[in-house]
């Protein structure tokens, strides 16, 4: 596509994205079929970027309008009223996630330093253990997004600047085991090991992240999906990847509680499973980390010699510096 076509093709864009503001921002009755329509549309633009080459070609400035425009603070207002809005805010995020970086970077930074803080504080003023379906459903939505956003490096700092370890943490002890998990999932990313000591000694915990760690490594993707309801009504997927999980258990592998959870159900197979080549070195070094972190706990060494035996190359090669032996 020349030049003035893609140009052409923004400005229609923008004169959409600025009519659905228009009703979103004159409009009193969030329910009404012009504000349904109008989240539709925006909803549909974000999706696009994901998808379509034009829309990435365009991502960067089209993001930077609807921040600049209020969009994000407009979205997060509405859905205290109306739960389905929060599709929008969702898909707004994701878009920025999925697009091609070399378009998206400034754009996704900038939408982060905007959103970070009025998540946190939107999830804040829900109980981690509400039986309101509603409030779950937008919880899950909102650590979702935490967890895709929390791996880039470049908005680590920004959740630090929030206190968002310390919201995250109150969810970390949800009786709802996917809050608890999409929460340690982020802390595994903007905290290390030593301040998520002690978050939890679940046993069900610990139980369920080996399961998910077991089936990431299963899948061709190496991740685990999960589903649930959408904000949307409709089901929604969530996806946690092998390293994820990998990290989260290596940050709850600080006290003996943990460890023994790990060691007595199967923990130490799955960890060694993924000592293979055909697994990411990032991947295999995470497990490296929480089997030198298990090695400290005297139990169980003796078991643990047996394993780490079959994986004498792996650990005395290419991950020496941990020197783990007995």
């Amino acid at each position: 596509m020349v030049e003035d076509e893609l140009e052409d093709r923004y400005e229609k864009i923008i004169h959409g994205i600025k009519s659905s503001l228009e009703v979103l921002k004159s409009c009193d009755d969030y329910y009404s079929q012009e504000v349904c329509d109008a989240i539709k549309s925006l909803t549909q633009i974000c999706w696009d970027m994901c998808e379509d080459t034009v829309y990435q070609k365009l991502a960067n400035r089209l993001v930077n309008f609807m921040v600049e425009q209020g969009l994000v603070e407009l979205l997060i207002k509405i859905s205290q009223s109306n739960w389905s809005v929060g599709i929008a805010l969702i898909a707004l995020t994701d878009s920025l996630i999925h697009v091609d970086k070399s378009t998206a970077d400034e754009a996704r930074v900038e939408l982060s330093k905007r959103m970070i803080p009025l998540l946190v504080k939107e999830l804040d003023t829900y109980d981690p253990n509400t039986t309101d379906r509603k409030h779950q459903v937008l919880i899950k939505a909102i650590l979702d997004d935490f967890g895709s956003v929390g791996k880039d490096t470049g908005v680590i700092t920004m959740y630090q600047a929030e206190n968002a370890v310390d919201v995250l943490k109150k969810f970390a002890q949800s009786d709802d085991m996917m809050i608890m998990i999409l929460s340690l999932q982020t802390l595994a990313y903007i905290v290390d090991e030593k301040e998520t000591e002690c978050i939890t000694t679940s046993r069900e915990c610990i139980l369920s992240l080996l399961d998910m760690t077991h089936k990431a490594a299963q899948s061709d993707e190496r991740e685990y999906q999960y589903v649930t309801d959408g904000i949307d009504g409709e089901e929604k997927t969530i996806f946690i990847t092998l390293l994820a999980t990998l990290k989260i258990i290596k940050n709850l592998a600080e006290n003996d509680a943990n460890m023994t959870a790990m060691m007595q159900n199967g923990g130490l197979s799955i960890l060694t499973a993924v000592l293979k080549p055909e697994y990411e070195d990032r991947v295999q070094l995470e497990a490296i980390k929480v089997l030198w972190k298990l090695s400290f706990q005297e139990t169980n060494q003796d078991v643990m010699k047996a394993h780490l035996s079959l994986n004498a190359e792996a650990l005395q090669g290419k991950y020496q510096f941990y020197n783990i032996s007995f």
